[in-house]
């Protein structure tokens, strides 16, 4: 979860907290966030599906009121000067319009600034959560709108490496362009619907694919039966011939506009270092568009859609709308 506190030190008005003061403000901050939070269906239905689908773990984890009550200033701090008091353990990305030899220089002035003892000092602890066995259904009731959502996930647990990650994006996105094609253009039941492939960097062994849409609560149960469908139909038969090429093709535009920001580099260079794969290979991605097939696509989807490995969580209303 991330929450903006950047305001809890600068409340209006000329008086500016700091020290106690200000940690009080943010705490504050973050208990009121976290009342408007438990009050919105959409939060709850999400931090349910999350529980549902990391076993809990508490890293996924939105916070209580009470555990922002046990929090201390001086444990934070103490925290905070322990994690950034080696950069030793930091890896630094740069991307830009820039000569190396030109930012030598401040970097060695930057980086050189920083506390270190000249060897690493944290290790990864390979901790991480937990999917459910089998096929887990649940639903959570919240709010008084005729306005529900599902959530549809796939767990996987295998390696992963860069060409299958991106052959699992692409079936992906075919997926939700077959999904929006039935669900919504040819069933009219539903207002937006995608699928999604996640990894969980940088551990091994927990991979997932979820399809989501907004829908009547009442035809739920007809859309989740045509989302299954439309995934079995894809794994039995693969994309076709077409669907790669219009998947290529907006690859291809889309990579031609990311390689020339930063963000992508940067992005890039932080995800395959890790995950330890080369690179030099990012330069090259448009080879692995170029690379992909109905059979290959057609792998992954039986991959990482197994049929008996997966969630469905569904958001309907908790009483009726009363009548004005």
């Amino acid at each position: 979860m991330n929450i903006d506190v950047n305001q809890a030190h600068k409340p209006e008005g000329k008086i500016r907290l700091h020290g106690p003061d200000a940690f009080a403000a943010m705490k504050a901050q973050i208990n009121a966030f976290l009342v408007n939070r438990a009050n919105s269906p959409d939060q709850v239905f999400g931090d349910s599906a999350t529980s549902v689908n990391t076993g809990g773990f508490y890293m996924a984890r939105t916070p209580s009121a009470e555990q922002v009550a046990a929090v201390k200033l001086g444990d934070a701090l103490d925290f905070y000067r322990k994690r950034f008091a080696n950069a030793a353990d930091f890896t630094f990305f740069f991307s830009g319009n820039f000569q190396t030899d030109a930012i030598l220089p401040s970097l060695s002035r930057y980086l050189g600034s920083l506390p270190s003892t000249g060897k690493r000092t944290s290790n990864l602890v390979a901790k991480g959560p937990r999917f459910p066995n089998g096929i887990t259904q649940v639903e959570v009731r919240k709010g008084s709108e005729p306005k529900g959502s599902v959530r549809i996930t796939f767990f996987t647990r295998a390696a992963i490496e860069e060409l299958d990650q991106h052959r699992a994006n692409s079936a992906a996105s075919i997926l939700s362009d077959h999904l929006r094609s039935t669900m919504r253009e040819l069933l009219g039941g539903t207002y937006s619907v995608g699928a999604r492939f996640q990894h969980q960097t940088p551990l091994d062994g927990y991979s997932t694919m979820t399809i989501t849409f907004g829908c009547d609560p009442a035809r739920a149960d007809t859309l989740i039966a045509a989302a299954l469908s439309e995934v079995k139909k894809l794994a039995d038969g693969g994309p076709t011939a077409e669907d790669v090429s219009k998947e290529q093709e907006v690859q291809r535009r889309e990579l031609e506009t990311s390689m020339k920001q930063n963000g992508f580099w940067t992005g890039s260079m932080q995800s395959v270092s890790l995950m330890g794969w080369d690179p030099l290979r990012i330069a090259k991605r448009r080879e692995r568009i170029d690379l992909l097939t109905p059979a290959l696509l057609q792998g992954s989807i039986k991959k990482y859609f197994p049929a008996d490995h997966y969630s469905v969580m569904r958001l309907s209303p908790e009483t009726a709308k009363a009548t004005p």
